[in-house]
């Protein structure tokens, strides 16, 4: 129940002979500003700000991603971990159609479910 970054970082792997990885819970990268801060800047620098965010979030997933590669070899090398990984594709799946039904049910706004889906994809 914890990102490979802090099993690694309070070895865990050293107790636990057996992970499973199963990407529920995902670190979150966000820039944030105020409407009235964003909405002040000129044109150029809106989109400067914006361009430099989403860069900034992609250098973020890239490097997390090769460092939590790297924990993962060093935990197999060093501690004979094994690591399970698990293709969440049939649960994405499964759970589709009750996100849509609780949109329907007004219990989240419509759409919520595909625009949280095409910011991962």
């Amino acid at each position: 129940k914890n990102p490979i970054e802090s099993i690694f970082g309070r070895s865990f792997q050293e107790v636990a002979s057996y992970l499973t990885f199963t990407q529920h819970l995902l670190n979150p990268y966000a820039v944030l500003m105020t409407a009235d801060l964003f909405n002040s800047l000129d044109k150029d620098t809106q989109n400067a700000f914006i361009r430099a965010a989403k860069e900034s979030g992609k250098w973020f997933a890239d490097s997390l991603g090769a460092v939590e590669e790297e924990y993962i070899r060093k935990m197999m090398r060093e501690n004979s971990t094994v690591f399970i990984r698990i293709d969440t594709t049939p649960f994405s799946e499964k759970i589709r159609p009750l996100a849509h039904e609780l949109e329907g049910k007004g219990e989240w706004s419509e759409g919520l479910f595909d625009y949280v889906r095409s910011l991962v994809e």
